[in-house]
């Protein structure tokens, strides 16, 4: 019997051990200070950041895929149609608004206001300076909005929107905006430049205060 007492024994020491560290463990969670929350500004920055690269996520992925399929002058009139749909999709999933605001539009539903002009025009500077614009946010009461600069970032954004004299927009594609965008603005860019802003407003119960 003796044999079998101390492996018993110890055993159910281990056994106990391990309850009690379970308990310390459960007492410490319990105790411990919630994790602080996020200033208002960072929360603004960080949210809207995602954001504008999801939306971003989904109008591109769908727009190259298009490209790929039928060539940029083909996917003139997909973007006309379903450009601001797909945006709207990502603002819809969470109740906010997402808006593409540019000078130099495309699309006149995405022209800037007089205020939008500025902050476009401060930016471009900021760029020529070779400094990265930085976002900018406002808390309007109720609503918050935050707005952040679109650059050219890829060359393929350059078979619709680059430089004439260069011969960067093949004519068929120019002439299928010239025929979806009769006022279009947006050519003569180059990798780089500043083309527009994410605007983004919300509620200002959308975040932890």
């Amino acid at each position: 019997m003796v044999k079998w007492f101390f492996p018993l024994l110890a055993a159910g020491m281990l056994a106990c051990s391990e309850q009690a560290a379970e308990k310390e463990q459960h007492a410490a969670e319990e105790t411990a200070a919630p994790a602080p929350v996020k200033s208002l500004e960072a929360q603004v920055l960080d949210t809207s950041r995602y954001l504008s690269q999801q939306a971003f996520q989904a109008l591109s992925s769908v727009l190259l895929a298009q490209i790929q399929a039928v060539g940029p002058d083909g996917a003139v009139p997909f973007c006309n149609e379903r450009a601001l749909p797909l945006t709207d999709s990502v603002a819809r999933q969470h109740g906010i608004s997402i808006r593409r605001i540019a000078s130099r539009y495309r699309n006149p539903a995405n022209a800037a206001n007089t205020e939008e002009k500025a902050m476009l025009a401060s930016w471009e500077k900021e760029i020529k300076a070779l400094q990265q614009p930085q976002p900018r946010w406002m808390d309007q009461g109720d609503t918050i909005t935050w707005y952040g600069a679109i650059t050219i970032p890829n060359p393929r954004c350059l078979d619709c929107h680059g430089l004439l004299k260069e011969g960067d927009i093949h004519p068929k594609t120019l002439a299928q905006i010239k025929r979806f965008y009769p006022n279009d603005r947006a050519v003569n860019f180059e990798l780089g430049d500043l083309r527009g802003m994410w605007k983004i407003s919300y509620p200002k119960a959308f975040f932890v205060q």
